[in-house]
């Protein structure tokens, strides 16, 4: 593969998972037979798509963000909800 070829590749691979293509060229706004094309090497990469990257990372690490925060709030509201019966007991101990 080549270098620009694997650049590609693994910036797909990192964002869409293993079936990166078609979404990758979908975000570029080509077909995804143009895609294989590339991944192919039967066609040269148009350069274009190069200064396109960096704004689909960056949606990308902003929607990765987000997620980040909701999991992290479930996840306290989670544990506050699951102590709740742990410290009430506890009260009612000190309390007796």
């Amino acid at each position: 593969m080549k270098p620009d070829i694997q650049t590609l590749s693994d910036f797909g691979i990192v964002l869409y998972g293993q079936q990166w293509q078609t979404p990758l060229a979908n975000a570029l706004g080509i077909s995804d037979r143009q895609m294989r094309n590339w991944v192919a090497g039967a066609q040269s990469i148009n350069p274009r798509i190069w200064r396109k990257l960096p704004e689909i990372a960056a949606a990308h690490a902003a929607e990765y963000r987000q997620k980040a925060r909701l999991v992290e709030n479930f996840g306290t509201r989670y544990a506050k909800e699951m102590a709740k019966p742990y410290f009430q007991k506890c009260l009612e101990s000190a309390q007796s």
